[in-house]
């Protein structure tokens, strides 16, 4: 028999043997990475790789050959053998999935890239398990530097929203809120981009945002959050956070306000003489700004009850947008000495005034709108959203 026709023959056995193993008719363990015919598994993956011409395809069989190798070292481990060369065969294919990433950058593949990050994940959690029955310390570099490569190769092949779109499915479904910030913390490590960065305050923002409109059930959770939101407050993306969540705000109620409908309820309870004058004011709101409402309402020719009404259904439109609860007093660690904030309500640019160690005070412009100044001890001032969007500077 030619020499070629046994080499073939018995590459095609040992094929044979690790499609069989992989189907589960013979024990896998014969293909483990610290066993001889290992080598047979390995040659199998790189020819397949050889003969896979699309780019995406090698990314798909890489992530695949990552899954399997973690699953050799979670069996090497639970079979109590030494772990070390199956982890640093692991740890190289990882290495291999980030290279092979890399030749890929910007094609944005979205697809592909939240599988890995839903993958990089998993694997966390099984090189956590191996680690930990195995007594290395869950700082191991293997850890860090596996997870590293993934989401490099993840954020290589797809953009900030598609990798951030996975890793928040993946927050979600952890139990706890403290949880969840821990473990957005512990993932904005590995991404330095400003736009990433921002991503992951807005996420941390929202959670700690709902989580304080709700009881604590001991000191310590409430300790926890009233520390991030210290922590949150210093961020440089706090400022401009506040400023987009009150912008958001202003033109729903600006929007809501020239829509007219939260007159309804009026007119179903005006008297004949008033529909008109009323209507006059309806179509006279897009020209009406809201810090002149109520001097608009006060000087309508109708009863004093349907001006009262009228002030009552624009302060329940303002209460649905703006909630019972200010961002102030959510968002706020505001000293007591400084102003109560049960008692009394804040806009954003008041609270950011306050936060920053000023005070504020009331101001009447030159055509009478009463507006709240930032005044500092030493007598400087700003208007308070001016002061707020950096316009206005308090040396």
């Amino acid at each position: 028999m030619p020499k070629k026709t046994v080499i073939l023959t018995f590459v095609v056995f040992i094929v044979g043997l690790i499609t069989i193993a992989n189907i589960g008719f013979i024990s896998d363990t014969l293909f483990l990475p610290d066993r001889p015919l290992y080598f047979f598994k390995e040659w199998t993956r790189n020819y397949s790789i050889i003969l896979t011409n699309d780019e995406s395809a090698r990314m798909e069989n890489r992530l695949k050959f990552s899954l399997e190798k973690i699953t050799e070292l979670r069996k090497v481990s639970q079979e109590k053998r030494d772990i070390k060369g199956s982890l640093a065969n692991y740890l190289s294919e990882v290495e291999k999935l980030r290279l092979a990433s890399e030749s890929l950058r910007g094609i944005n593949n979205e697809k592909l890239s939240q599988k890995i990050v839903s993958e990089a994940f998993f694997e966390r959690a099984v090189l956590s398990e191996v680690l930990d029955t195995n007594k290395l310390d869950r700082k191991n570099y293997a850890l860090v530097n596996s997870f590293e490569n993934f989401m490099l190769s993840a954020s290589y092949i797809g953009n900030d929203d598609s990798v951030f779109l996975a890793i928040k499915k993946y927050v979600n479904n952890i139990e706890g809120d403290d949880n969840k910030i821990k473990e957005l913390d512990n993932i904005s490590a590995y991404f330095s981009g400003e736009n990433f960065r921002k991503k992951i305050f807005i996420a941390e923002m929202d959670i700690v945002k709902q989580r304080m409109t709700l009881p604590f059930d001991n000191e310590s959770t409430q300790n926890y959050f009233n520390n991030k939101i210290a922590e949150l407050q210093k961020s440089d993306f706090y400022t401009n956070w506040l400023i987009s969540i009150d912008e958001k705000r202003q033109k729903e109620l600006t929007d809501k306000i020239v829509k007219g409908e939260w007159m309804d309820e009026v007119f179903e309870n005006a008297l004949g003489e008033e529909i008109e004058p009323l209507e006059f004011f309806r179509n006279k709101l897009a020209e009406t700004s809201i810090e002149k409402l109520d001097s608009k309402i006060d000087n309508l020719d109708v009863y004093e009850e349907t001006r009262e009404a009228l002030k009552q259904a624009k302060n329940e439109l303002i209460t649905s947008i703006y909630g019972d609860i200010e961002i102030s007093q959510v968002m706020g660690t505001l000293h007591e000495e400084q102003i109560d904030i049960d008692s009394q309500k804040l806009s954003p640019a008041s609270a950011y005034c306050i936060r920053m160690g000023y005070k504020i005070e009331q101001r009447t412009s030159e055509d009478d709108i009463i507006y709240n100044a930032c005044v500092s001890d030493d007598g400087q001032e700003c208007e308070d959203l001016a002061f707020y969007k950096k316009e206005c500077e308090i040396k």
